[in-house]
């Protein structure tokens, strides 16, 4: 059986009134220092989408959902 090498991920639209949140990305930016992004990353195995993005908004805002 063939192996597909590929990560899926996600990422939350974060909006409070007329603002959005966003992130500067570090170094490991795939579009260089300083790049703007949505909170988000990687799907763990076994994890929902929607389980991984509470998680990745946790991780990267300190924000809980819910």
């Amino acid at each position: 059986m063939r192996q597909h090498a590929y990560t899926i991920g996600v990422g939350a639209f974060i909006r409070n009134k007329d603002k959005i949140l966003v992130g500067e990305r570090g170094d490991a930016c795939s579009r260089g220092r300083g790049c703007l992004a949505l909170p988000g990353g990687g799907v763990d195995i076994g994890e929902t989408l929607v389980k991984a993005v509470l998680r990745e908004v946790k991780d990267e805002t300190g924000l809980v959902v819910v």
